[in-house]
């Protein structure tokens, strides 16, 4: 039992230290490309449930939003997301996702640039017949291509011990917002940008991007990857550049580059960026600080907890 309640508590301090650090870092700054690597098996809280990184994993970099985690991937990157819980996990894309006998799981090993989104559900899944890692059989996971036959156990009964009340740490609401970025040193755009390119160009075309309330992800890279193209694409359709099946789509050629310096001339940049900003470090703040006060709670419940068990 006392090993049972270390390993718990154990668990949720080093998931709230990790919060914690992970709070207290400027939002806008990124790693750079595919430089993110898991050398530790490193917990995240998604939506209310702990999903494991496995070690080993790469990527360029990763957001958690309010429902969900998303990973750019580069060619090389490889991701393998487990819940121990056996949640059943909604991917994109929709085939990464499988439920083995003691944990559910994700994994995608990209061979393009790609974005992989995994939303974590309240269903527990299942095992079909069969049995080991198959597909899950719950109503909130991904439906197999043929449903096989369901083997139906009854469990042996079995003895429930007294349950321990002990605190419930609640994360604080995330409120989304998309914060704005100070450009400080607005330069030309003199040549074309596409999906692999990299450099101050890159950062400060996605910092405009963002400013422009057309980049809501905000993860200033100075990598074009998928998400600073879909970026891009809402600029031009915003200006009436370019759409869907037009050439140029996406990427940042003479027309785009026009649009683009002609806001760096006027030096458009909203002037509430800095405010914008002070909000979002205030709210980071505020979560820390309840972050802190659910710690020492929980290290006073298990210091009572350890004490009890001892005598």
């Amino acid at each position: 039992m006392i090993r049972k309640n270390v390993k718990k508590y154990i668990g949720i301090l080093a998931l709230g230290a990790l919060i914690v650090a992970v709070a207290g870092t400027a939002p806008a700054a990124e790693a750079a490309y595919n430089s993110v690597t898991f050398a530790a098996e490193t917990p995240l809280l998604v939506a209310g449930e702990t999903l494991y990184v496995l070690n080993g994993g790469t990527a360029v970099s990763y957001t958690i939003n309010s429902t969900s985690v998303v990973f750019e991937m580069a060619a090389t990157s490889s991701i393998t997301v487990r819940s121990l819980a056996k949640k059943v996990l909604n991917t994109t894309p929709s085939d990464a996702y499988s439920c083995a006998s003691t944990f559910s799981s994700a994994s995608r090993t990209s061979t393009a640039t790609e974005t992989f989104t995994i939303t974590p559900t309240n269903t527990t899944c299942s095992i079909t017949a069969g049995g080991g890692g198959g597909t899950a059989a719950s109503s909130g996971g991904t439906t197999p291509a043929a449903t096989p036959a369901v083997v139906t156990t009854t469990p042996a009964p079995v003895t429930t011990p007294a349950p321990v009340t002990t605190p419930v740490a609640t994360t604080p609401a995330v409120t989304s917002a998309t914060p704005t970025v100070q450009i400080t040193s607005a330069q030309q755009f003199v040549k074309r940008l596409s999906v692999g390119s990299k450099g101050s160009d890159v950062q400060q075309l996605q910092e405009m991007l963002l400013n422009n309330g057309v980049y809501p992800e905000g993860i200033i890279t100075g990598y074009y990857g998928s998400l600073t193209r879909t970026a891009v694409q809402t600029f031009q359709e915003k200006y009436g550049i370019a759409n869907q099946g037009d050439p140029g789509y996406g990427d940042v050629g003479p027309n785009t580059r026009a649009k683009l310096n002609e806001i760096v001339s006027s030096g458009a940049s909203p002037a509430a960026a800095t405010s914008a900003q002070s909000a979002v470090n205030t709210q980071l703040q505020a979560q820390i600080q309840s972050l802190q006060e659910q710690l020492v709670m929980l290290l006073a419940e298990l210091a009572k907890q350890l004490q009890s068990q001892v005598q």
